[in-house]
């Protein structure tokens, strides 16, 4: 309207045209600051931004539907934001119907409810099965699915499955119905899962990632199970088992005459198991294991700490509530752990004491650790924790005030990496005085002397 204005203005009447060239420069910039500069984006780019938001939260897409009419129209017809298909209680056959058509059946992670839903097969109808990358099955039944949806599954690569404790038996034995899956496969998890025979468990020969959590075994032992999903799977990287439900099922085995090897295991996650028992197992030291965790062990971790030593790629060891006579094996693990940046030892006694002293005297080793968590170990106090912050940044153990360096240094000059989290909840013995102080030198500092519930006791 502004610029059809000036066109009638006439030439001579300069102040007139002055003032209406005036206002569109004023228009034009507040247009410039609150116009939508989003819509001016390419279609590509704006749903290749919506896709990163739904990749790590698969209910933004309901989100980004409401925000204005674009975004409402960018996300429908976006097939590449509804590849993800989570199956509920409430209506799921019309879900999967409606994820089906907007993605043109290009659905790459299906995942069922942990409780049973009610869905039929012609809800599936027009799924493209061979785009599967991963499918999360709560209590359904894999053997359940349609045989010409298995059939086409050919990029499968993840899987998980759980089960009641009357559930589902030897869960892996489906698998050789379908070599073609059993060939894609890289990941398997399975919960709660019965295993009668060891039927089928030798069709799999691809896993990189294998998670075990409270195995129910009626037949064969869990060192039989794991010894045969081991030897058959040496291209292992991930491996995490967990016997919660039956702590008494450790793994038994003597030294075996041919150990597995394992070239490319990175990562060890135990709980309620042995080490030792699954190291005998193992061609050991592992040269590639950067992660370790082991969780309510009390058999001979000590001896499984010695096998592991050296782990030069090691960078993370989490140890909790298990039982150790010493603090050396840690020692030793750590000195030959150079890439270690994260520790956890959690509420074991005389452990954590006297290795984070160890750590404050020397930076020759672990020179790389950043975070230290402490939690629940009650002989822990302020003084080692003090000094492990002061070496750890270059402060002088006779200057407690002054520290702005990012960075230390040891006695040859090797850089020595800042304490930027540390976790000391529920340790009585941590003085409250020195937080304050460790808050100015550490990025997160957590002390919590005990939680609500606990501290209503002792009122």
């Amino acid at each position: 309207m502004a610029n059809l204005a000036l066109e009638r203005v006439s030439i001579d009447d300069s102040k007139r045209r002055a003032d209406l060239t005036k206002l569109i420069a004023q228009i034009l910039e507040s247009s410039k600051k609150f116009g939508c500069h989003f819509g001016r984006l390419p279609l590509e780019v704006s749903a290749e931004i919506f896709e990163l938001a739904v990749q790590t939260d698969y209910l933004a897409l309901l989100g980004l539907l409401r925000v204005s009419r674009s975004w409402n129209s960018i996300t429908w017809n976006s097939s590449s934001l509804w590849c993800k298909l989570v199956l509920r209680v409430k209506k799921p056959g019309w879900k999967a119907r409606r994820w089906i058509q907007r993605s043109k059946g290009v659905i790459k992670h299906l995942e069922f409810s942990p409780e049973k839903s009610l869905f039929k097969a012609e809800d599936f109808e027009g799924m493209r099965w061979e785009y599967l990358d991963s499918l999360v099955l709560g209590e359904l039944d894999i053997a359940g699915l349609q045989p010409a949806w298995l059939a086409s599954m050919t990029r499968l690569r993840e899987l998980h499955h759980s089960s009641e404790p009357l559930g589902v038996l030897n869960p892996v034995i489906s698998f050789a119905q379908e070599p073609a899956i059993a060939r894609s496969l890289r990941t398997l998890y399975l919960r709660g899962c019965h295993f009668i025979t060891m039927d089928g468990l030798d069709i799999l020969h691809s896993l990189e990632t294998l998670a075990i959590i409270d195995p129910v075994v009626a037949g064969p032992d869990l060192a039989a199970i794991i010894t045969t999903f081991l030897e058959n799977n040496p291209h292992l990287r991930h491996f995490i088992l967990a016997g919660q439900r039956r702590a008494g099922d450790i793994i038994s085995v003597s030294t075996a005459d041919q150990k597995i090897s394992l070239p490319f295991l990175e990562e060890i996650n135990l709980s309620d198991l042995s080490l030792r028992s699954l190291l005998q197992l193992l061609e050991t030291p592992l040269p590639n294991l950067r992660h370790l965790s082991v969780t309510g062990s009390s058999d001979s971790v000590a001896e499984g700490l010695e096998m592991l030593t050296p782990s030069p790629s090691l960078e993370t060891l989490d140890l909790s509530f298990i039982g150790l006579d010493s603090h050396t094996p840690v020692l030793e693990l750590l000195r030959a752990s150079p890439k270690l940046h994260t520790l956890s030892l959690q509420s074991i006694y005389n452990v954590a004491a006297p290795v984070l002293q160890a750590l404050a005297d020397d930076t020759s080793f672990c020179s790389h650790l950043t975070k230290v968590d402490v939690s629940g170990c009650p002989d822990v106090r302020s003084g080692p924790i003090v000094r492990l912050v002061k070496t750890r940044f270059g402060i002088p153990p006779s200057d407690p005030e002054d520290s702005n360096c990012e960075s230390g240094s040891d006695e040859d000059g090797t850089p020595v990496a800042r304490i930027t989290s540390l976790t000391m909840d529920r340790c009585p013995l941590v003085e409250a005085e020195t937080l304050p102080w460790l808050r100015q030198q550490v990025k997160r500092v957590s002390c919590v002397y005990m939680t609500k519930k606990e501290a209503s006791f002792t009122r």
